[in-house]
């Protein structure tokens, strides 16, 4: 039966009539419909009169076919008017709504694109000029979907064809290669600009330098460009930076077919920490927990030229130094504390510090420093990346800052155990045991991800009713560190109530504590059943306070944000655990630059040290870059996090979206974070009142490890977007 089909085109107005012009919207509807796939259904010239209509949005199991999986063919027809066009608008946007399941999307014949993804909403583009919309005519657009089970059709969203914007055409990649540091402070970098559509565009691209402090712009190169999708224009350029702090690049793409312009940009990365001096310093925590006749291994983070004569005098009974390295190993049999004192000399000169071995009950006196597997190589990762990763700790000179654990995260596991129910690796990692030497070797020390589930989170064998045997396993290898992810036991129990979480954690540490070495314990199950509160009393050393981190500045402040209520938890052996850091080169398993800016970097840094969490680097050690190395490598940043006291820091001061954590020290003086949350720099006045402080104080910043002074009255300072400005304050 043939039924009268009709074109509609509406104006649709995003708010009230006014004098400007408006963007026009044009409703797709109604649509015909057919099953099959006849590619001839998919040309302008193709009759469908005969076709029944169908409503959209629907599943076309709710319009009369119930049972269908297959092909089908959805078609309408519009008439595109010329005034559509706009100077700042390059071509047209199709949004299609969700499309269930696959589909491609024809206009006259032209597949403009196609997805796979039957949860999201289609959005395809198309060049004004590029020879597929016929203005001021009728046009055809065409559906093709196939739904393999289930419900099928165009199920969410009202079809409809909008003016496009310059960056759905073009892409400007910022990360085609990291910023390369030449001397004097100068940087060096290349960008390139491509379409994202097989079509060619032309126009000028202007790199332009802002300081967001007073508004300024200095123009440092500007071109004219012309590029595809297969041939993109590639623009090297030199930078100096006027001063090491927060400068805005602005990237701007004018295209020659219209006034469209697209503007991204990126925060240049700047040196805060100082280049370490020459003479030896004696960096690290004060004290070392170990239980009595557990393996002690601690290598010396001494920064300074080498060769270096390394000195460890009063060592207890059962330890020795090795003075090439500065590793000292052995075992303490007796409880109780051993003062040790510390010395250094090289040809700049000598240094000394006094250390104490605590032998007791307690591991992880100070939070744990180091490095994990995952946000670098997810479940790519295998016995070379993680011996890289050790070799570049020490090459790298972070183990002469503190850093020590190495630790393989999920991925390691054989999907079978052993016909004696013992855990085994995969093929990626041949022999743990001899991995775990070389770890130690170097004087680090090693760590290993399990579950107490059947499956770890990535679907490799978790330690579910083989606790023992994994606990007995992993101490025999010389691991030193398990982190215990809730991952598929979740499914084994009704609820997250404490109880429920509690148990198996229960269970594994008990299994730990009755091993012959000290194994620090990690809980991972994002905070669920109140972990701080019991986190301890199953002898777990640090657990994770919430979610899973990413690289973004809304997770970072989010979960950063939210750790004011553990404070009371956290202390010498036992530390909440906000995640791990995301700076330097992430992808999980897919290499690319961290998405926070270099502020957010120093923020992310800055606020988890004051918070006294563990500290665990997620970045690619071998691709380390100058910017990454200089923000883990600052000796006050760290000692923060390291100090005896333990003390998380409180939050004194929220308003306006500026935050202001303190943080006392073992010395009696304040480590304080002044952060700015918005996106736009600030300039602020700071009092005493605010910082937390009474009579007078100095003040010294942290991250450039220089004095400022007495306070003496309320001072302006600014803060950079998402930054921080990290202070010592010592009463006076």
């Amino acid at each position: 039966m043939k039924q009268l089909l009709f074109v509609l085109f509406v104006w649709c107005w995003s708010g009230p009539l006014m004098a400007q012009q408006q963007e026009p919207v044009i409703h797709l509807q109604p649509w015909t419909f057919n099953t099959g796939a006849d590619p001839a259904w998919l040309q302008p010239d193709f009759n469908d009169s005969h076709w029944r209509l169908m409503p959209v949005p629907a599943h076309w199991e709710e319009e009369g076919l119930p049972d269908y999986d297959g092909y089908a063919c959805y078609r309408t027809r519009a008439v595109i008017p010329s005034s559509m066009r706009r100077p700042s608008a390059l071509g047209l946007r199709f949004e299609m709504g969700a499309i269930d399941d696959f589909d491609s999307v024809f206009v006259n014949g032209h597949c403009i694109g196609a997805s796979t993804e039957f949860r999201e909403d289609r959005v395809y583009v198309v060049l004004y000029d590029e020879g597929i919309i016929r203005w001021d005519q009728e046009n055809v657009v065409a559906v093709k979907v196939l739904d393999k089970y289930g419900w099928g059709g165009m199920y969410r969203g009202q079809p409809s064809i909008k003016n496009a914007g310059l960056d759905e055409f073009v892409h400007i990649d910022r990360n085609l290669n990291y910023w390369d540091f030449g001397k004097d402070g100068q940087l060096s970098k290349s960008i390139s600009i491509n379409a994202k559509r097989p079509v060619l565009i032309e126009g000028s691209l202007n790199i332009t330098l802002v300081d967001p402090v007073n508004g300024k712009r200095k123009q440092l190169l500007s071109r004219a460009v012309r590029f595809s999708k297969e041939k993109p224009a590639v623009m090297p350029f030199v930078l100096q930076l006027p001063a090491q702090r927060s400068f805005q690049l602005q990237y701007t793409f004018r295209s020659k077919q219209g006034k469209a312009t697209l503007t991204t940009g990126e925060t240049p990365p700047y040196l805060l920490t100082p280049v370490a001096s020459e003479k030896p310093v004696i960096n690290g925590p004060a004290r070392y927990g170990v239980r009595p006749g557990s393996p002690v291994l601690y290598r010396i983070p001494i920064t300074g030229v080498r060769p270096m004569r390394i000195e460890a005098l009063q060592l207890p009974e059962g330890l020795t130094l090795d003075t090439g390295t500065g590793i000292i190993s052995g075992r303490i049999r007796q409880e109780g504390s051993y003062e040790v004192l510390l010395k250094a000399g090289n040809a700049a000169g000598r240094t000394e510090r006094r250390f104490q071995f605590v032998v007791g009950q307690q591991q992880a006196l100070t939070p744990p420093l180091g490095w994990n597997s995952w946000n670098a190589w997810g479940i790519r990762v295998d016995d070379q990346k993680i011996r890289a990763a050790a070799n570049a700790l020490v090459g790298e000179g972070l183990a002469d800052y503190g850093w020590q654990y190495i630790n393989i995260d999920d991925g390691w596991q054989h999907p079978q155990r052993a016909a004696d129910s013992s855990i085994r690796s995969n093929e990626r990692f041949p022999d743990m045991k001899a991995l775990a030497d070389h770890i130690h070797g170097l004087g680090l020390k090693f760590g290993l991800y399990s579950s107490p589930g059947p499956a770890t989170c990535a679907g490799f064998t978790g330690s579910y009713k083989n606790e023992a045997l994994d606990a007995a396993a992993w101490a025999a290898w010389g691991v030193d560190l398990v982190k215990y992810d809730l991952c598929s036991y979740q499914h084994l129990v009704p609820d997250r109530e404490r109880i429920h979480m509690q148990a198996p954690y229960d269970l594994m540490g008990r299994c730990l504590a009755q091993q012959p070495r000290d194994i620090l314990y990690s809980l991972c199950q994002y905070g669920w059943g109140k972990v701080w509160e019991w986190g301890e009393a199953v002898g777990g050393q640090l657990w994770r306070t919430g979610d899973d981190i990413e690289d973004t500045w809304s997770s970072v402040s989010s979960i950063g944000f939210e750790q004011e209520d553990k404070r009371p938890y956290a202390g010498p052996g036992h530390w909440n655990d906000p995640d791990m850091l995301v700076v330097g080169t992430v992808g999980w398993g897919y290499p690319r630059p961290s998405r926070l800016t270099p502020d957010e970097q120093y923020t992310h840094v800055g606020l988890w040290s004051l918070l006294a969490a563990p500290l665990l680097i997620g970045c690619d050690l071998q691709d380390i870059n100058p910017f990454t190395r200089n923000l883990l490598c600052n000796s006050e940043v760290l000692a923060i996090n390291q100090d005896p006291l333990g003390l998380q820091a409180s939050r004194i001061y929220q308003v306006d979206s500026i935050q202001v954590y303190s943080k006392k020290m073992s010395d009696g003086s304040y480590d304080i974070g002044i952060i700015n949350g918005t996106s736009q720099y600030r300039a602020i006045t700071a009092t005493a009142a605010m910082l937390g402080m009474k009579g007078g104080f100095t003040m010294r910043d942290c991250w450039r490890q220089r004095d400022l002074g007495s306070y003496r009255g309320p001072w302006k300072l600014g803060l950079p977007a998402h930054g921080m400005l990290l202070l010592r304050c010592q009463p006076l």
